[in-house]
């Protein structure tokens, strides 16, 4: 795993198709990736992208951009390990609270998050498509101390 560069944009977009119905093209990763406080980590074997993480921070907060993980590769830890790498180098921007935002129906990526902490903070009716309800979720960081 390590740090997304800007010519990764069309694995990820290929990556973010395989994951979700609604995909982003490579384009859009570039002009996310300009962006100041983006931060994102991608796990690419050979000439494939198997997973990958973003947020975007301000200040002491950051949003969970998205997580994906390769179909192929679900179920063996990958979007734990990209969770707790975002947070790190988070922390190290010194973001405090970390949001992200996950369809009610997502039992998966739900479960994981509250594994990794984060607590239920409210619900946006019909958040996703007009039709599927979001949950926005928290998570507060652990100071990092500088030596």
């Amino acid at each position: 795993m390590r740090p997304v560069q800007p010519e990764d944009s069309p694995l990820l977009a290929e990556l973010h198709e395989a994951s979700f119905d609604t995909s982003w093209k490579a384009d859009e990763f570039t002009r996310m990736l300009a962006q100041p406080g983006m931060l994102g980590y991608v796990h690419i074997e050979g000439e494939q992208a198997l997973g990958m993480a973003f947020a975007h921070a301000v200040l002491d907060q950051a949003d969970i951009i998205t997580i994906a993980v390769h179909p192929s590769m679900r179920g063996q830890g990958m979007g734990r390990a990209l969770m707790e790498t975002l947070e790190k180098g988070l922390a190290a921007m010194g973001v405090h609270h970390v949001f992200l935002e996950v369809r009610a129906s997502n039992r998966i990526a739900i479960s994981l998050y509250e594994s990794l902490g984060y607590l239920h903070q409210a619900r946006r009716p019909k958040y996703y498509d007009g039709i599927e309800d979001g949950l926005l979720m928290k998570k507060s960081l652990p100071t990092m101390r500088m030596s």
